[in-house]
């Protein structure tokens, strides 16, 4: 098996007048004595080359800065190097576009394939999600400048990644790297894995059903499934965007060495690429498009923003196209689309729409090329969109002591057809949990708010609840549907009984704040909290209030399968 991890940073340095960044080395071509800091020296893709290329002319060796170290039973060394499938790691590179993308890309091979052929039982895609997951919650170092970062999961390096680019490219460096210094300059992405595996010995049946129909590819005898992939860290629930390439052809190997590539398979070598570049090219355009909506916070000038209209314009004629690397890339494109934050609520779709139209107003009055291409992979991606919606979109917002009662909700749901945002499932590792309600809310067609004492009490349930009558002033066809699984609310001392406790509590935290303070300690761990206390205790009423005068569908004990059509009714009415 060989396992890649794909990291995007987007560097909005790019499109300010007075950057503080170097342009050294001079990407996407730097001469290869050129270093770059911090990393190390650039490298030609005639050097030494391990693990399947991916048509990088050249790129720096960060085997420094993604740091593997570590002797612990559950460090790479001994789960993986030292196991039975005698994993090694291929490559740690990085590359820049030398404007706004830059990419972290680690590479690992194994012997998973011929190990599960030597067991007699046959491979689930729970076992097969077990192996991967070993590679994902890795620990490993990021290097931010020459000091070590703690030890985290190998999937949430790209936030330290994001600080290790930045303070190697900032022409302003002290001898310390402070993140405040970062300001929004730079950012990470989602990650992206690309699994290539060796189906001619072992049965991938369970993948059925997420295969991508590409005659071109199975032509060649190599197929393309798509997945997003749960996994457990720490207790909690996350998924991660997952490709899988596999080949029923044996010669068709996985290179490791440079003498392999003579039978590296040209369809598998394409396709690859074409994957890497359209996740990292879906992520640009996204994250511009907010940009351009006018809901983005950052301060980029008029200059500034014709650099980004230019750069959208490139990067959405490559998205454009009917085929790259003589490859057909429509299917792929929209895939890239479904599977983005979009349909997991942590992406605004109505900021993308505000930017399509500063974006197309821009190219009506500019002369750039092929304006109708474009103008067909937006229509496109609007009937996309258009069919997300219909679909039917639903965001629980609850307290997670009450997450049993959630999940089977969410399960029926789902078996109903409809769309669940439910943070367990969908929050993407490093998600902020504000931004992910917030964005979740306005990507909703409809809400539901689990009533309990405990989510009532809550801070975040209190919040989402008001985000969502807020929003419904300027969105009346959304729908909010609560449903109660005890009673407690209705007893009319319960807002006074629970403003104590609120009130309780917010001492508690004024005590911790004071003595922090006395010490030198910051207090920005408490004070989040604090002001979500206050914001709960200033709106209990109104919540309440809005809750006993509105219809709540009781799911409590077993009335869930009794009430459940009522539900699926109230959000499809």
């Amino acid at each position: 098996m060989f396992i890649t991890v794909q990291y995007p940073i987007l560097d909005y340095r790019f499109f300010q007048s007075s950057p503080a960044r170097t342009e050294r080395p001079k990407w996407p071509e730097p001469s290869a004595k050129e270093v770059v800091r911090y990393f190390g020296p650039v490298m030609s893709r005639n050097a030494i080359v391990y693990g399947p290329w991916d048509s990088e002319q050249k790129y720096c060796d960060v085997h420094g800065v993604l740091n593997l170290c570590g002797m612990g039973e559950s460090h790479f060394f001994h789960l993986l190097h030292q196991s039975p499938y005698q994993s090694r790691i291929l490559f740690r590179r990085f590359q820049s576009d030398g404007r706004f993308s830059v990419k972290f890309d680690i590479g690992f091979n194994d012997r998973f394939e011929e190990e599960i052929t030597k067991t007699a039982d046959a491979l689930d895609k729970e076992q097969f999600y077990r192996h991967i997951s070993r590679y994902l919650l890795c620990p490993l170092r990021v290097k931010v400048g020459g000091k070590l970062s703690p030890y985290l999961p190998l999937i949430d390096a790209g936030k330290h990644l994001r600080n290790a680019y930045f303070w190697s490219t900032y022409n302003d460096a002290p001898k310390s790297f402070n993140p405040r210094d970062l300001n929004y300059q730079v950012e990470d992405c989602e990650p992206q894995i690309i699994i290539q595996i060796e189906s001619h010995a072992l049965n991938l049946k369970f993948f059925e059903e997420q295969e991508v129909e590409m005659p071109e590819l199975a032509a060649e005898g190599v197929h393309l499934y798509f997945d997003y992939m749960p996994y457990l860290q720490n207790g909690s629930k996350y998924e991660t965007k997952l490709w899988i390439i596999t080949s029923d052809d044996s010669k068709n190997i996985l290179p490791v060495l440079s003498k392999d590539f003579k039978n590296y398979s040209s369809p598998i070598r394409y396709l690859r690429k074409n994957l890497l570049k359209i996740h990292q090219e879906k992520n640009a355009v996204k994250k511009l498009l907010e940009v351009l909506s006018g809901n983005d916070s950052r301060d980029i000038d008029a200059a500034g923003k014709e650099k980004i209209f230019y750069y959208l314009h490139k990067k959405l004629l490559n998205l454009s196209k009917a085929h790259r690397n003589a490859q057909p890339q429509y299917k792929l494109v929209e895939l890239a689309f479904k599977l983005t934050e979009a349909c997991h609520g942590t992406e605004s779709l109505i900021d993308q729409l505000q930017g399509v139209n500063e974006y197309l107003a821009w190219m009506e009055k500019t002369n750039v090329p092929e304006k109708q291409s474009i103008v067909d992979y937006l229509n496109r991606n609007k009937t996309l969109i258009d069919e997300f919606i219909r679909g039917g979109t639903v965001f629980i917002s609850y307290n997670h002591t009450d997450a049993p009662i959630v999940n089977d909700l969410a399960q029926r749901l789902k078996e109903a057809g409809i769309t669940v945002i439910l943070d367990s499932q969908a929050m993407l590792a490093g998600t902020e949990i504000k931004s992910f309600i917030t964005k979740s809310i306005l990507s909703s067609q409809a809400i539901i708010s689990i009533v309990s004492a405990s989510s009532l009490l809550s801070g975040w349930v209190g919040m989402e609840t008001i985000n969502t009558l807020a929003y419904k002033e300027f969105f009346p066809n959304t729908k909010f549907i609560p449903c109660n699984i005890d009673n407690e609310f209705f007893d009319d001392n319960f807002v006074a009984n629970s403003v104590t406790k609120i009130q309780g509590r917010i001492n508690v935290i004024d005590g911790i704040i004071a003595a922090q303070n006395k010490l030198g300690i910051d207090s920005l761990n408490f004070n989040e909290e604090k002001t979500r206390l206050h914001y709960l205790r200033s709106n209990l009423s109104k919540i309440v209030g809005h809750l006993k005068g509105g219809l709540c569908i009781d799911i409590s004990s077993g009335n869930l399968a009794i009430n459940f059509p009522k539900i699926v009714e109230a959000i499809r009415a």
